[in-house]
């Protein structure tokens, strides 16, 4: 079973497989060994392609004598799989999932649903996690129920710097070869697209650029903070929750878009590119701008690049609307941790303080170190009480970029089963770059009214969340991006906004509203 991601890789072997899916109930657990199972799902990343042979989650079984098993399908089947082990009943002792929207009433429909153990009265097994609850009270509201049970543990991220993860990106040696300035509002923006689509600033004498590069996860939806609003969310307006796709800014926000691809500016087809061609746009010289990652994007751009002395990619600040309106920051960079997906030990474990003390474990300091940092000596070393990354992580030898050097042995730069994410490692492997360190700053400064807070909701509550959001999410997608494409016209947005409603988008605000105003007490 060591290698259970090539056997989920066959739909038919996965259902044979899943008699497999033990938990402590099983005849090694009974006999004294100290030995847990762990299901993964939604958080397997392209930089691992099997957690069992993560450096760092090896270092950590060695250190606390408990064998884990890791268990997880690829991206494409974990839903599927998650069922399946559902259905048979055969459950790992955790499971790591997005419960909060995934599962039928969140955490607390698999509390009632037998499936997860409730860990309120708990905690005292759990001295690390309890700390972290007790310093950071917000994170502790984010994770719990609204009657105060605690169902789940879920990553916690101690500083916010690593927020500032996203945002508007552009080439800093096309400006300068056109005389430009790096763009602050929605206007310089078009200005400076434009330029690009038509001045030739990668020089090879054609029309052949493709200014702002896009994929069909459109990379300009974040433009609609600049006008106050966000596509597909929530967020507290003159004190009441709206759905930011049907407010009126939005119409403009849309507006701006359709002109900007009928102009060629935006990637025309972005609808159906998968992000690997918008990568390799940003770095074969076609498109000259972006909205994306500082570590996976711009500091993969800017290494696969690194040999180029002319090319130079730089933050751009979330812009505003107009000159001396408000810069929206258009991503949430308040939250500590929480949200939806997170691990759960699990009714079919049979030895709960056994799961209790690897998650606890998880979260205290040499396990963040071993899951951040990575093993001292080798990719770290420690020096007036400070850490820092070796030359093997910062100038890998094989060129690897930092994140990439570091991604098979911690977990410093993407998703793993619930831990502290530490800052300072952080910000060292992703912000490696002066450009990045330039743009984490940039883009946490700005108008923070499009935050949001977790904010707990019901059994009853997220299962018709989820229901409103299943039946009108793809006719809002649809609808959206056939607007932006021009083929129906942005004069239909009123009657975009009638059919929200009748999919239930003025109940769902009901529903933010009421898990707000309960937060907020």
């Amino acid at each position: 079973m060591k290698n259970v991601k090539k056997i989920l890789s066959i739909s038919l072997v996965a259902v044979m497989a899943v008699s497999m899916f033990t938990g402590c109930g099983d005849d090694t657990a009974t006999s004294g060994e100290r030995k847990l199972t762990y299901w993964l799902g939604n958080s397997v990343s392209s930089a691992v392609s099997d957690y069992n042979d993560a450096v760092a989650l090896q270092k950590m079984q060695e250190s606390i004598g408990i064998e884990v098993e890791f268990i997880h399908p690829s991206s494409a089947l974990w839903e599927e799989q998650f069922n399946i082990m559902l259905a048979s009943g055969d459950l790992t002792d955790i499971i790591q999932y997005n419960w909060g929207t995934k599962y039928n009433g969140g955490y607390d429909g698999a509390l009632n649903d037998g499936l997860i153990v409730d860990l309120s009265d708990k905690l005292d097994k759990m001295p690390n996690f309890k700390k972290i609850l007790e310093e950071n009270p917000d994170y502790d509201k984010t994770i719990r129920t609204t009657d105060g049970k605690l169902l789940y543990v879920a990553s916690f991220n101690n500083d916010l710097v690593i927020n500032s993860s996203m945002g508007p990106m552009i080439r800093k040696d096309w400006l300068d070869k056109l005389g430009l300035e790096v763009p602050e509002t929605i206007s310089d923006w078009y200005t400076v697209l434009k330029a690009f689509k038509e001045k030739d600033p990668n020089g090879n004498g054609q029309a052949d650029e493709i200014p702002f590069a896009s994929y069909k996860s459109p990379a300009f939806n974040w433009f609609a903070a600049a006008y106050g609003t966000k596509k597909g969310d929530v967020y507290v307006k003159n004190g009441k929750v709206v759905y930011g796709t049907t407010q009126p800014e939005f119409k403009e926000f849309i507006t701006e878009m359709a002109k900007w691809y009928k102009e060629g500016l935006i990637d025309n087809e972005f609808a159906a590119l998968e992000k690997s061609v918008m990568d390799a746009n940003m770095t074969n010289d076609f498109s000259g701008a972006t909205i994306a990652y500082v570590g996976g994007s711009m500091g993969a751009y800017l290494s696969a690049k690194k040999d180029d002395p002319n090319y130079n990619l730089v933050a751009a600040p979330w812009p505003a609307k107009t000159a001396g309106a408000p810069n929206y920051i258009g991503t949430q960079l308040n939250r500590k941790g929480g949200g939806d997906v997170g691990s759960v030990i699990t009714t079919k474990c049979k030895d709960i303080d056994l799961a209790l003390e690897f998650i606890d474990y998880s979260f205290g300091e040499e396990a963040t170190d071993f899951q951040n940092w990575g093993v001292e000596g080798e990719t770290y070393t420690v020096e007036n009480g400070e850490k820092k990354f070796t030359d093997f992580i910062m100038k890998n030898p094989e060129g690897k970029s930092p994140t990439q050097a570091i991604n098979p042995i911690a977990f410093t730069a993407y998703g793993t089963p619930p831990r502290v994410v530490d800052g300072a490692a952080y910000s060292q492997i992703q912000y490696s770059m002066p450009q990045q360190a330039e743009a984490s700053v940039l883009w946490s400064k700005g108008d923070d009214s499009l935050m949001t807070d977790l904010w707990p909701m019901t059994a009853e509550e997220k299962e018709r969340v989820s229901a409103i959001k299943t039946e009108m999410t793809a006719y809002e997608d649809e609808m959206y991006t056939k607007m932006v494409m021009g083929i129906e016209p942005v004069e239909k947005f009123e009657q975009f906004v009638a059919e929200m409603e009748k999919f239930g988008v003025k109940e769902l605000e009901s529903l933010y509203q009421t898990a707000y105003d309960r937060f907020m007490k």
